[in-house]
């Protein structure tokens, strides 16, 4: 009769009918009030999303693998943590050597392995903002099954340094590896009967397990850094700080890790380069070889000779030799996604692209990589190709809304309401309660100006998911518009209690406090910024801001250069590095500068006024007076200063940049 029941149970899950799987389980349980059963009943109300029935069901009966698996699941989601986070580890012994069953992909798995709990309990942590024990946990998530691509994301996401090839040494074999009851602390068979311990290893842990972390770098970076390492002398490379492994970190018996970042954000910036592993050097060298083919179909014709079906054969098995097996072409796609995912999430955004970029055209056309790419772009202030990327995910996967609110963002920048206006409907009416819908629609109010309404549509989203750290991002810099400071900063803050490495976050802290003249915490919040992403030119040029506005004029210089690197098109770093120039009396470069960025920018008013006023102090007064003449024609609001300069164009100044404003109103000084 049990049996008979489980498998209507089975039927039901398998053909998604998890409404019917309850009705059975429940006659199951009824009938049979065995633990084995509770858990199938926990585990149908699980899959139906009763989050809270399954948490009462075995509240009380979390005392094995699979009961404390689906019991914490529950936990997580209704945001108890600390019950979840108890349950695992009151009988960690009991599952932390499960191996992962890799080998038939027709057996039905009910049974979580140490991998997945590891996962499982790293997202509670993670959830209870402690985040060194979320990293370990997906570390040995990974050590245990590396091919838990999740807990890589979740990881490198926490910004741990990581070696990518570690990850995928000695993989684990795709064989059925069986369930042995002896590991669990009851012997009763869970979901059905338990297979053969025949094939199971005696010890999974004793295989060689590499270290995943990077040489000298450890834990140290989940903790914001307390000290400025951006000193005050530029002539310091400006570098992320490289601590060594912390003495708690060497006691534990991590093995392996992984990365991801969400990078994102209503802040527009870039990053840098990186040294490229010797391992993704060989894989560029040359192209990913074809899939496997089967030989089932390549037969020699009825008509060839015996021996030239002996050399067909000879032939066909020489190129199979050649060609990589299932699982080695797994491993190379797997390894080059997993080096962009990590350089992405350290902001090396040359380097993810061309990890992503080397990938064959059919993984390059799937949805993860084509919102990858788009965020790579996004991140290089390149929002063009970034929109280019997200459009061609919208039109072969019209349905995804995940990186949408990144894609909207873009078209912030790039001005584009009509296709705002249209994606804004579309994430509406397809995912009315997804947080990126409303985050999308609040970018299309902010580009109207409509700030009131944005902010509405912000605590929308903060109301479907108070984690979305994208939401509070943008809602300081709806409240920042509105002059409403204060809210501002503590809309930043929330984002970087939920993600410390949310660095548009830090950045948006150091805005405000540059527009209310707080240079010294400006300076702060910019460098704390800049830690995070070291490659970005617009912290680079908030940082040279604060030292012009501390008449550093030489270390401004610096940062200035340094954001024109990062960035050659950056209009606002090449004007303040021209500013830096003239008050340091440099007027050739300065004009060098302003020439260039005239290409750039050639309709920005302060550009050809500055260039006027440069003119005139060298004594050219035609080209004085043509490019004056090209400022009052573009700003209206300044033509009495302009008509000033033009009317004493041969009266000598000495401050030229006494009258100049800045190009960006926002970065107004």
């Amino acid at each position: 009769m049990s049996e008979r029941l489980r498998s209507i149970i089975w039927y039901s899950i398998d053909i998604q009918d998890y409404k019917n799987a309850i009705f059975f389980a429940e006659r199951l349980y009824t009938m049979e009030g065995s633990l084995d059963n509770l858990c199938l009943l926990a585990h149908t109300h699980l899959l139906q999303l009763n989050y809270a029935m399954t948490f009462q069901l075995l509240e009380k009966h979390a005392i094995n693998p699979i009961s404390c698996y689906t019991f914490a699941k529950a936990c997580l989601y209704l945001g108890k943590y600390k019950q979840g986070i108890s349950a695992l580890e009151m009988t960690q012994e009991s599952w932390r050597r499960l191996p992962p069953q890799l080998g038939d992909s027709t057996v039905r798995r009910t049974r979580p392995d140490a991998g997945s709990m590891f996962e499982l309990l790293g997202h509670l942590y993670m959830k209870s903002g402690i985040v060194k024990k979320a990293a370990e946990c997906f570390a040995e998530a990974l050590s245990a099954n590396p091919y838990l691509f999740t807990a890589f994301q979740s990881l490198v996401a926490i910004g741990v340094h990581i070696s990518v090839e570690e990850i995928f040494t000695n993989m684990p074999a795709f064989s059925i590896q069986e369930y042995s009851p002896s590991e669990t602390t009851t012997p009763t068979p869970l979901f059905g009967k338990v297979p053969s311990a025949a094939n199971t290893p005696t010890n999974p842990t004793s295989s060689y397990v590499p270290n995943i972390f990077a040489v000298g770098k450890g834990f140290e970076y989940l903790q914001t850094p307390q000290n400025n390492s951006l000193n005050t002398d530029p002539s310091n490379k400006f570098s992320t700080p490289v601590p060594s492994f912390s003495a708690a970190l060497k006691q534990t018996p991590l093995s392996r890790a992984g990365t991801n970042v969400t990078p994102n954000d209503a802040s527009r910036f870039d990053t840098g380069t990186r040294k490229t592993p010797a391992l993704f050097q060989d894989l560029r060298k040359t192209v990913i070889p074809p899939r496997p083919v089967s030989t089932a179909t390549l037969t020699a014709p009825a008509s060839s000779t015996s021996a030239a079906v002996v050399t067909s054969k000879k032939a066909i098995r020489s190129e199979q030799a050649a060609r990589p097996t299932d699982e080695e072409y797994i491993i190379t796609i797997l390894k080059l996604i997993a080096q962009g995912c990590y350089a992405l999430a350290q902001y090396d955004l040359p380097e993810a692209l061309k990890c992503f970029q080397a990938l064959p055209l059919a993984e390059q056309n799937s949805s993860f990589i084509l919102a990858k790419l788009g965020l790579v772009y996004f991140e290089l202030v390149q929002y063009d190709k970034a929109v280019f990327y997200f459009e061609k995910l919208r039109r072969g996967y019209p349905a995804r809304i995940e990186d949408m609110e990144v894609y909207s963002t873009a078209l912030w920048h790039l001005q584009k309401k009509v296709e705002l206006s249209y994606l804004a409907h579309e994430a509406l009416e397809l995912h009315p309660y997804a947080p990126q819908s409303w985050c999308i629609l609040a970018n299309c109010f902010s580009l109207q100006r409509e700030h009131s309404q944005a902010l509405k549509c912000i605590t929308r989203a903060i109301q479907l998911d108070s984690t979305f750290e994208y939401a509070y991002t943008l809602q300081g810099h709806e409240y920042s518009a509105n002059e409403e400071y204060e809210k501002a900063k503590t809309s930043f803050r929330r984002a970087i209690r939920i993600n410390i490495r949310h660095y548009n976050a830090w950045y948006g802290i150091g805005m405000v406090y540059l527009k209310t003249g707080r240079n010294d915490q400006a300076d702060f919040h910019f460098k704390k910024a800049a830690e995070i992403n070291p490659h970005n030119s617009v912290l680079m040029t908030c940082i040279g801001m604060i030292y012009e506005r501390m008449k550093k004029f030489t270390y401004a210089l610096e940062y200035y250069r340094r954001a024109c690197v990062l960035d050659e098109k950056s209009s606002l770093a090449r004007f303040k590095k021209a500013k830096v120039l003239v008050s340091l009396r440099e007027y050739s470069k300065a004009l060098e500068e302003l020439e260039a960025l005239k290409v750039l920018a050639p309709d920005e008013a302060n550009v050809h006024f500055l260039l006027g006023k440069l003119y005139k102090r060298m004594k050219k007064r035609s080209l004085a007076m043509r490019h004056l003449t090209i400022a009052w024609n573009l700003d209206g609001k300044a033509n009495h200063i302009i008509k000033e300069s033009i009317e004493h164009l041969d009266v000598p100044e000495e401050n030229l940049l006494g009258e100049t404003g800045e190009i960006y109103k926002n970065l107004d000084e």
